[in-house]
């Protein structure tokens, strides 16, 4: 199955040739759902978002739509994915709440990580613990 979505939905710029005018901003995910099915979540790389905030994505998108969420830049950048099993639970947590729509985990690494065959998260960090077999996480 081929997705189609962006990386991210809450652009002002996007007022107009996306989201018309009159329309509030809090509506937007659920107008992005009706033309997309898929989004890449960037917030999750700047903070674990709040429970609440989660249940809004669910609630405000159809059954059959998929997150991609980006692996926060602490577990990436700060920790450069030496295993900190309790930020690692803490970003897992609030990804899992997205339940079936929960897809793949992106880990954006740092630029000075190396050459595009080492940048991958180490074997011994538990990626995508907690997420179905059929999940990938993309590196």
């Amino acid at each position: 199955m081929i997705r189609l979505g962006t990386s991210g939905f809450s652009y002002d710029d996007w007022v107009g040739p996306v989201y018309p005018a009159e329309l509030p901003k809090r509506e937007w995910l659920a107008y992005y759902a009706r033309e997309f099915d898929t989004l890449e979540l960037n917030v999750t790389y700047y903070r674990v978002p709040d429970p609440r905030t989660v249940r809004g994505w669910v609630e405000r998108t159809p059954p059959d739509f998929v997150f991609s969420v980006k692996a926060s830049r602490y577990l990436t950048h700060i920790k450069r994915l030496k295993v900190d099993q309790e930020a690692l639970e803490r970003f897992l947590g609030r990804a899992r709440r997205l339940g079936d729509r929960l897809g793949p985990i992106l880990w954006q690494l740092p630029p000075r990580r190396g050459s595009a065959s080492r940048r991958r998260p180490p074997a011994r960090a538990p990626v995508g613990a907690g997420t179905k077999p059929a999940r990938r996480n993309l590196a």
